[in-house]
């Protein structure tokens, strides 16, 4: 695995001329809501003898994908939505949030036959902070009928030629309640081919090997669970895998495969390791004129050190943001999965909330990391 020489006072240049990229954000769009109890107040239920929370305040982001939006608006990206919400209070929340942070959501389709996916999420004040208790998730029974779907696809469509980055956010284990059915996945290879400068990230939790001729990103686990489906045809499970991150040669043995198998780069997420980013290299053959294949270079990111407290949900969303963000404007490959890495870390840093980055805080860690190195 190669160590690479970042030039940060490039990325510091890059990030400061302040760029407007148009960012598109297609994927499963989600609710946090989150309801903040008063323990102190809490009753006993006439009608039941239950305990009644009583919640005194709450507050709605979007999230999942809408996660990936709010962290590109909170760059500087213009950002266009492509999904869809129910024709429930949900989704009126889910529609306000994503307006109340300037993103464009004409790709946003109502549907009265569906469910907004929401993460309902009480929270309780335990020695002066806040703590997540047991989430109530909203969740669809079944798919996104095929209207719905197609629906969505044309208004990305139409839009691909303002795009200078596309992040695609699958978020459930099974396709209900999704708009990444396959159909909509075998669209990704055509936009590619048709846009072929056009960066599209996909991230995935479950589906990864679904996916193919695109960028793809996900965790250590994320990435050595695809290839072990890829091999064997495993069963699809959400199953925490600990010590994957510290798996070096596995890792870098399914980056490698999944990298040559999509043509495409892939970057691995190693929490409080850093990264690896899988870059392909297709170089065309000197004598006959065509590419013999691509070649694999394995480039190590290295990590951006948080001190705990820290609140890591929704760190892949803001990894996805920044990485699609710095692409958008026109930053190498190794240099946006270091952009990612900062993302992340700051993010992680807000408790209680779904946390972002704007571009004056990821300057000022770049400069303290340069200052620190100096």
């Amino acid at each position: 695995m190669k160590e690479h020489d970042f030039d940060i006072p490039a990325i510091v240049a890059a990030l400061r001329t302040k760029p407007q990229p148009v960012v598109g954000v297609l994927g499963d769009f989600c609710l946090d809501k989150y309801l903040y109890r008063d323990t102190a107040l809490d009753e006993i239920s006439v009608e039941t003898g239950l305990v009644a929370w009583q919640i005194r305040d709450k507050k709605t982001w979007s999230g999942a994908a809408g996660t990936i939006a709010a962290n590109l608006c909170a760059l500087g990206a213009r950002v266009m939505c492509f999904g869809y919400c129910g024709e429930d209070g949900e989704g009126f929340d889910l529609l306000a949030a994503l307006k109340r942070m300037d993103a464009d959501t004409t790709g946003m389709i109502v549907s009265p036959d569906m469910l907004t996916n929401t993460y309902m999420k009480p929270m309780v004040r335990e020695h002066d902070r806040w703590i997540e208790m047991n989430r109530l998730d909203i969740r669809n029974a079944h798919p996104a009928n095929s209207n719905l779907v197609e629906q969505v696809a044309t208004q990305l469509e139409k839009q691909l030629p303002r795009l200078a980055a596309l992040v695609v956010c699958d978020q459930f284990t099974f396709e209900a309640g999704s708009i990444l059915n396959e159909s909509m996945r075998q669209r990704l290879p055509r936009w590619s081919q048709a846009c072929p400068d056009l960066p599209i990230l996909v991230d995935s939790r479950s589906n990864l090997e679904a996916y193919r001729d695109v960028i793809v990103k996900g965790n250590a686990g994320e990435i050595l669970a695809c290839c072990r489906r890829l091999q064997s045809q495993e069963k699809k499970t959400v199953v925490a895998d600990d010590d994957a991150a510290l798996r070096l040669p596995e890792l870098i043995d399914a980056g490698t495969q999944l990298a040559l198998r999509n043509r495409k780069d892939v970057l691995v997420t190693r929490g409080e390791k850093g990264a690896i980013l899988f870059k392909t290299k297709i170089q065309p053959d000197e004598y006959q004129g065509v590419s013999p294949g691509p070649q694999i270079e394995a480039i190590e990111i290295p990590p951006f050190p948080v001190e705990p407290p820290i609140d890591i949900c929704g760190a892949g969303d803001a990894t996805n943001a920044g990485f699609a963000f710095a692409r958008a404007i026109g930053l190498t490959p190794e240099q946006s999965a270091l952009v990612a890495g900062a993302v992340s870390s700051i993010t992680i840093r807000q408790l209680g909330m779904t946390g972002t980055a704007s571009v004056s805080q990821l300057c000022n860690l770049f400069e303290q990391l340069q200052g620190s190195s100096s």
